[in-house]
């Protein structure tokens, strides 16, 4: 259940890239505010934020990406979170290092993944961290461009939209501790998204699913995610099913 928690925080082809410039330029910064929702109940739970600013990696530009994801005072009791993604990317949002530090109650660990793209082939370099156990290393290759929980947010906001039929599926590789699992996003055409306020945008609706990852089965609800329909693509809402009543992340307008 926390771990599909972690993918709605905080939750975002090459056939189907945009030729024209990328949807988001350095300094942007997003905040959003999470929501449980069971029945008529609703409660804010935590908030979040996701920024991207200019950087180097080994001496090259790229762009810097942060999530970071906490529960409030009320949430707190139950299950205290502070969650942080952190990824650099090249300037073509191709993945560089991604990390993931996760702090829920009296767990911790760390997760980090070094890409390499040497010799025209994917590899990714993978060492957790876990408070009391050793660290584990792997080493993985991947056919396919892979990327993680956070870079992939970017790159599903890369995809012209537009040029897709309804119902058009994409599958992408996504690293996930030391195994590969494959995200399904089906593109559900253009919706009315209503937020908490009473506001509501014209939005390109995604359904996301994943396969080969033991938190989620065949038969569960798929993740729902709303972008806005401008060049931009921002993320305005995210909302998943947990076992009772679901979560719900909002752009904080």
């Amino acid at each position: 259940m926390l771990k599909k928690a972690h993918l709605l925080i905080a939750i975002f082809l090459p056939l189907f890239l945009n030729a024209a410039t990328l949807p988001f330029q350095a300094g942007e910064k997003i905040n959003y505010d999470i929501y449980y929702h069971w029945g008529i109940i609703w409660k804010k739970a935590g908030t979040g934020s996701l920024s991207v600013v200019d950087a180097e990696y080994d001496g090259k530009p790229a762009y810097k990406m942060n999530l970071y994801g906490r529960t409030l005072a009320i949430a707190d009791k139950l299950m205290r979170v502070r969650d942080t993604l952190e990824a650099y990317t090249d300037t073509d949002i191709r993945p560089l290092y991604y990390a993931k530090i996760a702090n829920e109650g009296s767990y911790w660990a760390k997760d980090e993944v070094f890409y390499s793209y040497e010799n025209n082939k994917n590899k990714a370099y993978v060492n957790l961290k876990r408070r009391k156990r050793e660290d584990r290393d792997s080493t993985i290759y991947i056919e396919e461009q892979p990327y993680d929980m956070l870079t992939v947010f970017y790159h599903l906001r890369n995809l012209n939209y537009g040029a897709m039929k309804e119902d058009a599926v994409i599958r992408v590789p996504i690293l996930s501790g030391r195994r590969v699992i494959t995200m399904i996003v089906r593109y559900k055409g253009v919706s009315m998204v209503k937020m908490r306020n009473k506001s509501t945008y014209e939005s390109y609706r995604l359904n996301l699913s994943f396969v080969n990852d033991d938190s989620f089965k065949e038969d569960d609800d798929p993740i729902e995610v709303w972008l806005s329909m401008d060049e931009k693509k921002i993320p305005l809402k995210v909302e998943g099913k947990l076992p009772i009543g679901s979560l719900q992340a909002e752009i904080r307008e």
